[in-house]
C-alpha cells in the first residue's frame, strides 16, 4: 500500500529519474505476482501469500516429479520444469468465462504443376560433360548424314571397311577440302574410340558394383538367417510362456473346483447330521406320545371306578412321600437319567419367615436399634454410612459393566 501511494505521488510531481524508478517498481510488482507450489505444510508462509488453488486428481504424481528435480544452494531448480496447461476441476468463480483463442491454421497452397518441357541438366551427372559432348556430336552427325544413305562403312568403326565409295558419283573435290575432311574424320574417330574405351571401363565398374551388391545381398541373407533363428527362439520362448500361463490357470481352476467340491461335501454331511438329529428328536417325541397314549388307555372312564382310581393314586403318592422322608440323603448324581429318576426332592421342607406384626416393644430386650442416634461421630452411624457408600459403589459398577 505504501508503494502505491508513493507511485501516485511521483506521477503527480516527480522527476524523470523518479518516474523511471516507478517503472522499475511496477516491473518488480508484476514479477512478484507469480505463483508457486508447496509440497508440504508451510507455516512460515501463513498470512504472507494467498492460496490460489489446490492440486488434486492424478496431477499429484506430477507434483512428486517436480519435487525430484535438482536444486541449487538456494533451493531453486537448476532445470526449471514448464507447466504447459492446467485444467480447472472446481471453479468457485462462476461469473468468470474462459477465453477461447481461435486456432490459426496454416493456409494450404496448392502447387501448380509446371507444363514446361523438360530440359536436360548435365551438371547433376558425374559424366555430364561427356554426355553433353556426345549429344552435340550426334546432332552434328545427324545434320551431316541427313541427306545421305547410311551404310556399315559410315556407322561402324571397323578398320577393314573403307568409308570411301568404290565409284565416285560426284565431282572431284579439291585437295584442301579433302585433307580437312580427313583430319576432322580422324579426330572424330579418335574421340569415338576414347568414348568407347570409357564406356567399356564404366561397364566394368558397373559389373564390379553389381558383384559387390550381390555379395552384400548374400551377407544380408546370412544376417537374415541369423535374425530368423533369433525370432524362432523368441517365438518358442513366447509359446512356452503361454503354455506355462495356461497350465497355471488350469491348476488354479482345478484347485478351486476341488475346494468347491469339498465345501459341498462338508455342507452335505452337516445337513445329514442335522437331519439325523431332527429324526432322533422326532422319534423321542413319538415314543413319549405313544407312552402317554398307553397310559391314557389304562385310566378308567368317568364314574365310581374313575374316583377310586384317583384315590388310589393319591394314596400311593402319600406312601411315597413318607418312604422318601425316612431315607437318608445320598451323594449327588451327575447322570441326567439318574437326575430324572432321583426322588430326593420329595423330602425337601419349606420354611417361611414369621412376619406377624409386633404390637409393642419389650423394654427388657433393649438393643442398639431401640434409640435413635443422630451423632455422626457415633460408630454405628459411621458403619451405616460406609455400608451405604459401598452399596452405591457396587450399583454403579454393575451399571458400568
Amino acid at each position: 500500500m505504501d508503494n502505491l501511494l508513493k507511485m501516485k505521488y511521483i506521477l503527480a510531481c516527480g522527476s524523470p529519474e523518479e518516474v523511471l524508478w516507478l517503472w522499475l517498481m511496477q516491473a518488480k510488482m508484476i514479477m512478484d505476482l507469480s505463483f508457486f507450489f508447496t509440497m508440504a505444510a508451510t507455516p512460515e508462509l501463513q498470512n504472507k501469500h494467498t492460496i490460489f488453488a489446490k492440486v488434486t486428481g492424478e496431477t499429484i504424481y506430477n507434483m512428486i516429479k517436480l519435487e525430484e528435480c535438482l536444486v541449487d544452494s538456494e533451493d531453486r531448480p537448476l532445470y526449471p520444469p514448464k507447466v504447459l496447461k492446467a485444467e480447472i476441476l472446481n471453479n468457485p468463480f462462476s461469473d468468470i468465462v474462459i477465453r477461447v483463442l481461435p486456432k490459426n491454421e496454416p493456409l494450404k497452397e496448392e502447387k501448380k504443376k509446371s507444363k514446361s518441357a523438360g530440359v536436360k541438366n548435365y551438371k547433376l551427372l558425374s559424366f555430364g560433360e561427356e554426355a553433353e559432348e556426345e549429344d552435340e556430336e550426334a546432332a552434328v552427325a545427324a545434320k551431316q548424314y541427313s541427306g545421305r544413305s547410311k551404310s556399315t562403312h559410315d556407322l561402324l568403326l571397323d578398320p577393314k571397311l573403307s568409308s570411301t565409295p568404290a565409284v565416285d558419283t560426284e565431282e572431284p573435290i579439291g585437295d584442301e577440302e579433302s585433307s580437312k575432311d580427313s583430319v576432322e574424320a580422324r579426330e572424330r574417330i579418335d574421340r569415338i574410340k576414347n568414348k568407347l574405351k570409357l564406356s567399356q571401363f564404366k561397364k566394368n565398374t558397373v559389373e564390379d558394383d553389381a558383384s559387390k551388391n550381390k555379395q552384400k545381398e548374400s551377407d544380408e541373407e546370412e544376417y537374415d538367417f541369423g535374425k530368423e533363428r533369433r525370432e524362432e527362439s523368441k517365438r518358442k520362448i513366447e509359446e512356452m510362456k503361454q503354455e506355462f500361463k495356461s497350465l497355471k490357470k488350469d491348476l488354479k481352476q482345478n484347485n478351486k473346483r476341488k475346494l468347491e467340491e469339498e465345501n459341498l461335501k462338508n455342507e452335505a454331511i452337516k445337513l445329514k447330521e442335522k437331519k439325523d438329529e431332527n429324526d432322533k428328536f422326532k422319534e423321542d417325541y413319538k415314543k413319549e406320545l405313544e407312552n402317554y397314549k398307553s397310559k391314557m388307555e389304562t385310566i378308567p372312564k368317568k364314574g365310581t371306578s374313575r374316583e377310586e382310581h384317583t384315590l388310589a393314586l393319591l394314596k400311593k403318592f402319600k406312601n411315597k412321600l413318607s418312604s422318601v422322608k425316612e431315607k437318608e440323603p445320598e451323594a449327588e448324581i451327575k447322570d441326567e437319567q439318574k437326575d430324572l429318576e432321583d426322588e430326593s426332592w420329595l423330602a425337601h421342607k419349606l420354611h417361611f419367615e414369621d412376619n406377624s406384626p409386633v404390637l409393642a416393644k419389650d423394654a427388657s430386650t433393649k438393643d442398639d436399634d431401640w434409640f435413635e442416634i443422630t451423632d455422626p461421630r457415633n460408630a454405628i452411624n459411621k458403619r451405616r454410612r460406609e455400608a451405604s457408600k459401598q452399596l452405591l459403589k457396587n450399583i454403579e459398577k454393575r451399571m458400568r459393566d
